[in-house]
């Protein structure tokens, strides 16, 4: 759980550095395929270089080739492999539906779709920790976390004419997000190592990225700024941020089950948003009664769901 936990707040570190490029490059689009790309590369070299994760890649395509991991008898498909289009996907939302709804209802409204969906991926068995009953205490952990969500951003939700696209789009994204964590995990079991697991992901996010790119050249003629306009060695920082969180997630997520492991990354969400916004504030943003009443449901909603299955567990 510490590690979700770590995860989670280090995933604010990057929303924020991610955030300040946003704003000097002014194409969400942008930070993203830079991101991506990033991730991409990194791993693929590594994968490439070190031995033992050459192995991993050639258990997972031995898993992919038989449909099932030997091992553990885990069924293995291609769809597996592109968990990385729901980080993609979260990345092009963010840049469509915040100027529609605004942070503050997006970050809500994703929040509630994943941990939703993470009852259902966890009940069909698509993480690699197999099936899980959707008990009551589940229920009301995931329900709590949102609800901590919700009064953490409380006092910055106001009234305005709700967008139902924008709405929809992201309640898509975080319904993408528990996905993604889920087949990351399987194609880490398979391949015995997490950073095969994050290789595909970032692959398949670029791809996914680089296709949204080209269509809206092609569809707008909108060109991208060169990089030598715009580009500081600081920037990197947000695409290896990612790295450490994929493979985090991919290596976790089986313990876990893909709802603890969002309830944990949500609470160090919120505990790196409060540590944030006392040390390092920015415009608009300072420590809040509605910040810490947030930090307290969504930690406390990740440790019962984190003791309920430890109590399951235990014979």
């Amino acid at each position: 759980m510490a590690l979700a936990v770590l995860a989670g707040a280090i995933t604010v570190v990057q929303s924020r550095v991610n955030g300040a490029m946003g704003e000097i490059v002014g194409n969400g689009l942008l930070v993203g395929l830079l991101s991506f790309g990033i991730g991409t590369t990194t791993t693929v070299i590594l994968v490439a270089m070190i031995p033992s994760l050459r192995r991993g890649l050639a258990r997972m395509l031995a898993a992919l080739r038989s449909g099932r991991d030997e091992r553990t008898g885990m069924t293995l498909h291609w769809w597996h492999l592109i968990g990385g289009m729901g980080g993609a996907l979260f990345v092009v939302s963010q840049g469509i539906s915040v100027p529609l709804i605004g942070v503050a209802i997006f970050t809500v409204s994703a929040v509630a779709a994943q941990n939703a969906n993470s009852l259902v991926v966890d009940r069909i068995g698509l993480g690699p920790a197999g099936s899980q009953p959707v008990t009551r205490i589940r229920v009301i952990a995931a329900c709590v976390a949102t609800i901590g969500v919700v009064v953490s951003v409380g006092d910055q939700i106001g009234s305005p004419d709700l967008n139902v696209g924008g709405l929809i789009l992201a309640l898509v994204a975080g319904a993408g997000v528990a996905a993604q964590q889920a087949v990351n995990g399987r194609v880490a079991v398979a391949a015995r190592t997490s950073w095969v697991a994050a290789m595909m992901n970032f692959c398949a996010g670029f791809a996914a990225i680089c296709l949204v790119v080209a269509l809206q050249h092609f569809l707008t003629s909108t060109e991208l700024p060169s990089p030598t306009d715009w580009f500081q060695p600081w920037m990197v920082t947000g695409g290896l941020m990612g790295i450490v969180v994929i493979v985090i997630a991919a290596m976790t997520v089986k313990e876990l089950g893909v709802l603890v492991f969002a309830l944990s990354t949500i609470a160090g969400q919120m505990i790196a948003a409060l540590l944030l916004a006392w040390l390092f504030p920015v415009s608009g943003q300072a420590v809040s009664w509605w910040l810490l009443g947030g930090v307290v449901l969504t930690g406390g909603a990740a440790g019962v769901a984190t003791v309920a299955k430890d109590a399951k567990a235990t014979p």
